[in-house]
């Protein structure tokens, strides 16, 4: 995963990606502030927990929840929008490093927003079940974000290279080249989690995490 991601700073140097870089942080600029808008309606008009301390807590925290809530949600959004750009960056990225493969069978963009919003809502509903178990891990020496990370870079790294493989593969081979590399995909993931919680960075996880996981799928050994 270093050498991918070595490969995928050298590739964000490409003039050809510019463009695909400077749409992909507009769309995240608006992608965040409906997340941002979202949390806020959630934190305003929900009841967390059933532990009164716990709800009255996050209302008292005010702003900063509502950052941090946007923060957790961000990365449930990205996935959608790198299904965007998936084809013409993977396309790019695998005709500089690895033109023997020839061109691939693609996705419909349709199809690719379909599994992306699925993951969305995926990530967002486990999220917010796990939201009060994330609040009290973090005052156990960060607990909670390790739990955090964990829980989306599994989901991440399973289907954001799902979306990478279909462009080459059938998805019953997909669901065997995942399960042959679960622990490979999950620190893929994590690392891609990771990105979409940083501010301003996070903007370009789309471009960033797409072109991570073509790279990482070039890596994967063969089932079994």
């Amino acid at each position: 995963m270093v050498k991918a991601l070595r490969k995928t700073l050298r590739d964000l140097l490409d003039p050809r990606l510019t463009v695909t870089l400077v749409k992909a942080v507009l769309l995240s600029v608006a992608g965040y502030a409906v997340v941002g808008g979202l949390s806020w309606w959630l934190l305003g008009h929900s009841r967390w927990a059933e532990s009164v301390w716990l709800d009255r807590t996050l209302h008292m925290l005010g702003g900063l929840a509502g950052v941090v809530l946007s923060l957790l949600m961000f990365p449930a959004v990205f996935g959608v929008l790198q299904s965007l750009f998936l084809d013409g960056i993977a396309d790019r990225i695998e005709g500089r490093h690895y033109p023997e493969l020839g061109p691939p069978r693609g996705t419909a963009i349709r199809d690719g927003l379909v599994v992306a919003v699925k993951v969305m809502v995926l990530m967002v509903v486990v999220n917010l079940l796990m939201l009060p178990v994330y609040i009290v891990g973090s005052l156990l020496l960060g607990a909670g974000m390790m739990l955090f990370y964990a829980v989306n870079g599994w989901l991440c790294g399973r289907e954001y290279y799902a979306q990478v493989a279909l462009r080459r593969m059938p998805r019953g081979d997909v669901r065997e080249w995942t399960r042959a590399n679960r622990w490979t995909l999950w620190m893929a993931g994590v690392g891609i989690t990771l990105l979409g919680t940083i501010p301003l960075l996070n903007l370009a996880a789309p471009v960033i995490g797409c072109a991570f996981m073509v790279h990482v799928a070039r890596g994967l050994r063969a089932p079994r």
